[in-house]
């Protein structure tokens, strides 16, 4: 082993500058591969470390609205309460209630904390989630019980010994029953702090019995043996269809979803975003993988003659493969780890940038078989050309040197348009990509988005929200407030309306209510009447354009619509205001009014700002902590807020932009290397041609016309594949840029100037060696 090590320093230093470009370049695309692939095994193992992962399921229930299907992962509390007891299949169950972020006080420490629900009383003994101190059993059978991780008990109380300890939040207090280990970031239900779901039916007595009105939970359920859930279900519905006979008109539907499959295929979809990044990697792996073996062909034929001779002497292929083999591993190994160094580098942009928590445990053996896996595949890819290459040159051609056979040099420049095909048209893709995001962040929407802080209504603002604006406003003509039971992007609740003519026409349509000046806040232009006028506007409401033209209202204002068995009169419809860019039609939505008076902490209040500013932020905290000095200010901007709704997606565009500038890269890298070794290889050819009067112009000319034959056609190649990238891509969104001319020019240049300066670069190096001292031995 030692013999083969020293062997491979001595091939290595021969052709130093090669080696190690190639070596770079292997490394980068496997530091690339083994974060997306370590990625990939940690997002297929989500949720798998239940015991009972194959016989768990999650409820969920599927209608048609307003010509859509949509998907509900909540329900009502009746899907636990009241629906076990009629179906004797289901043998176990349970319900969270996820809260999201919560304002939590402790032995006089605020703060708000995220992964903040409720659950059943059985959750710790349903799922395997590990308990530290308290009984899995007990923990949440009381409506004052509370559990929280370690890592809130040492937060707020400076210890992990916290059970008996007061918990509030919300202005209630709790109990802290046991502390629990920090949920796996492998897991869908991904809690800090567990209440007992017993307090949501004690605060809501009527909640318990509710089939519809109230969808907050995630239900899961275990059967019995041999049940046949497909037949569950269709009794489901059908009891459902009894409650409310709307839902046979929605075509509602249960399906039980694997525990196993939430992660990926639920209402996020993200197995989507696995396909493309895992694709992605293996690009990458496969331009690595040409680029390498290219090289190393030309690395190899310094070994012919070696070769050539073992042969004479008996050597049989397979030993010339092994030996090939072995070379090719030492190669990859190295590579693998510089790429390993790299990945370390580069897993906390990468956690950012994915909204994930991946680590390197090399303590785990799935990362060493991981590991092990991809240098042994890679060196096995890796070596089957040169061995091609190297096994059909005869043993005279190899003792001579010949080995720049026409058969090899087509293999060469074919990998060289395939892995050029690839980076070109990935990066035209890329452009178009982010062209379509930063159009989408431009894009006018119908209401004035910018500088619009969010707050929550907590504490004294309820109370004191007209002196809290006050404050705001003070002499500034230009700023205001105004307040809403959910934010623009984001609705939160939804009903069913009909017209007063039509009652059995029933609309699905998101609800919300807001105060007087809402509309002029967010320069919402309204066709009739607002609700800025000193009358209550108890019974008006005011339409979106969507709502008006499906529930058929030619003529809105003064009509009648009824709501949850009461009467409006619409007071005006608003023009479009475009909410989610990835739907070609924003969706019904109504407005009420809200006094002053009925605000609480679910609602929000909303400032506009000079500008998105340090200066402005710390100018309405001063007036937050005017009214609310004993709660942490907290706050987001509208505009932030609106990007969160194509999150995931921005990310991903983020990634996919990192990984096509690195198979760009490498593939340059490649050119690089490649211009670095045919240069040295010719440098006998270009001395004779220098002593007989050829220029360095010349010899520049003569070496370009080598590389830019397979470029161009790399780039005509291109075209149909980032086209009909460009094909499935656009359509998603409701709006999108067209592809223009840049769109073809600008990766083109790219790749010409770089690939320029490569072959110049190395030209320029031969022509400052004197052809005396190459020439004098011939």
């Amino acid at each position: 082993m030692i013999n083969k090590i020293n062997r491979f320093i001595q091939d290595y230093k021969k052709s130093l500058l090669t080696n190690t470009i190639n070596l770079l370049g292997m490394a980068i695309g496997l530091a690339a591969v083994i974060l997306i692939g370590w990625w990939s095994l940690v997002e297929l193992s989500f949720d798998r470390f239940h015991k009972d992962v194959e016989e768990t399921y999650r409820v969920v229930v599927q209608g048609e609205y307003n010509g859509k299907r949509d998907i509900d992962i909540t329900v009502s509390p009746c899907f636990s309460t009241a629906l076990p007891k009629m179906m004797p299949n289901i043998k176990v169950y349970t319900s969270i209630a996820k809260d999201g972020v919560k304002l939590v006080q402790a032995d006089g420490k605020s703060f708000y904390q995220s992964g903040v629900g409720m659950a059943s009383r059985n959750f710790f003994t349903f799922f395997d989630f590990p308990l530290l101190y308290g009984d899995k059993a007990q923990c949440l059978n009381a409506p004052n019980k509370i559990v929280i991780d370690e890592a809130v008990a040492l937060k707020l109380y400076g210890t992990k010994e916290a059970i008996g300890k007061v918990f509030e939040f919300e202005g209630h207090a709790f109990i802290v029953s046991a502390i629990m280990k920090e949920m796996p970031v492998n897991s869908t239900i991904r809690l800090h702090v567990v209440g007992a779901v017993d307090f949501i039916f004690k605060k809501y007595p009527w909640a318990s019995t509710t089939w519809f009105g109230f969808d907050r939970f995630a239900t899961y359920y275990k059967f019995m043996p041999r049940t046949n859930r497909s037949a569950l279900a269709e009794k489901m519905k059908q009891k459902i269809y009894e409650v409310d006979e709307d839902e046979k008109r929605h075509k509602t539907s249960i399906v039980f979803q694997p525990l196993k499959e939430v992660h990926l295929y639920g209402p996020s979809e993200s197995y989507k975003r696995l396909y493309v990044l895992v694709s992605l990697a293996w690009v990458i792996l496969v331009v690595s993988c040409l680029n390498f073996s290219n090289l190393f062909v030309f690395t190899s034929f310094s070994q012919l003659k070696r070769i050539a001779i073992r042969r004479i002497y008996g050597a049989s292929s397979f030993s010339i493969v092994r030996s090939l083999l072995g070379r090719s591993f030492v190669y990859v190994l190295a590579s693998c780890g510089v790429g390993m160094f790299l990945s370390i580098a580069m897993i906390e942009m990468f956690n950012e940038m994915m909204n994930t928590s991946i680590l390197f445990d090399f303590a785990n053996p799935m990362l060493w078989i991981f590991l092990i896996s991809v240098v042994f595949i890679v060196s096995m890819i890796t070596t089957c050309y040169p061995a091609w290459v190297i096994l059909r040159t005869n043993e005279i051609e190899g003792i001579k040197g010949l080995h720049q056979s026409v058969g090899s040099k087509k293999v060469q420049k074919l990998f060289i348009v395939i892995q050029f095909t690839i980076s070109i048209a990935l990066l035209s893709f890329v452009m178009v990509v982010n062209q379509q995001f930063d159009y989408l962040n431009q894009r006018e929407l119908g209401l004035k988005k910018d500088n619009v802080m969010l707050l929550s209504a907590l504490g004294q603002m309820p109370e004191k929200y007209s002196l809290f604006r006050d404050f705001v406003v003070g002499q500034e003509e230009s700023l205001d407030c105004c307040y809403a039971f959910s934010s623009p992007a984001i609705w939160k609740d939804g009903t069913m309306i009909a017209s007063e003519a039509t009652p059995n026409d029933k609309v699905h349509v998101e609800y919300t209510y807001v105060s007087r000046n809402y509309f002029d806040f967010f320069g919402i232009k309204v066709h009739g009447e607002c609700f800025n006028t000193t009358k209550s506007h108890n019974d008006l409401v005011v339409l979106n354009r969507a709502a008006a033209e499906q529930l058929q209202l030619k003529d809105p204002k003064g009509k009648r619509v009824n709501i949850n068995g009461k009467i409006y009169t619409v007071a005006g419809v608003t023009l479009d205001v475009h909410r989610d860019p990835f739907k070609p039609f924003d969706y019904p939505l109504v407005y009420r009014f809200l006094p002053p008076k009925y605000l609480s902490n679910t609602h929000y209040i909303m400032v506009r700002t000079k500008g998105e500013t340090e200066n402005e932020v710390k100018r309405v905290e001063a007036h937050w902590n005017r009214i609310n000095p004993n709660i942490p200010f907290k706050y987001s901007f509208l505009s932030d807020v609106f990007k969160l709704k194509y999150k995931t997606e921005y990310n991903q565009n983020r990634m996919m932009s990192w990984l096509v500038l690195i198979a760009l890269v490498i593939s340059l890298i490649g050119m690089f290397a490649m211009a670095n070794f045919t240069v040295e290889n010719r440098m006998k050819e270009f001395a004779i041609r220098r002593v007989n009067g050829a220029t360095i112009t010349q010899i520049f000319t003569l070496q370009l016309f080598d590389f830019m034959g397979p470029i161009i056609l790399s780039y005509i190649l291109s075209i149909p594949l980032f086209l009909y990238f460009s094909d499935q891509f656009l359509p998603l969104f409701a709006f999108n840029v067209s592809i223009g001319l840049s769109n073809y020019i600008i990766p083109l240049f790219a790749v010409l100037i770089i690939s320029l300066l490569a072959v110049l670069i190395q030209c320029i190096k031969a022509s400052q060696v004197n052809p005396v001292l190459i020439l004098r031995y011939e």
